[in-house]
């Protein structure tokens, strides 16, 4: 949620992503630490820090195509990672898009 928020944050700015990406990330770096494991509190901290990967950015560029194909490998190259790694970056990437369509909806 917190990388996505930040890549998703400049095309489309909002108050629900300026939250996660200004309040919310930074916060729960702060707080991690001994919640999960070493890689998965590196991999945080980086996220809450705004920094890209680039399995996201093919993933959030997937979900701009509009082609079923497109979106479809790039959930499937995602949900490949780790144990459970994947699919949270599946998960965090729609939170931000659906915060963004639901702030744009209102």
């Amino acid at each position: 949620l917190f990388a996505a928020g930040f890549v998703l944050e400049r095309s489309f700015p909002c108050g629900p992503l300026a939250r996660v990406t200004q309040g919310l990330a930074p916060a729960a770096a702060l707080r991690a630490e001994g919640a999960t494991t070493t890689q998965s509190l590196a991999f945080l901290r980086s996220a809450a820090a705004g920094e890209r990967f680039g399995m996201l950015d093919t993933l959030t560029a997937s979900l701009y195509s509009c082609s079923e194909h497109t979106l479809d490998a790039a959930l499937t190259a995602a949900l490949n990672i780790g144990h459970s790694s994947g699919s949270g970056l599946v998960l965090g990437a729609l939170l931000a898009a659906e915060l963004v369509v639901r702030d744009t909806l209102s």
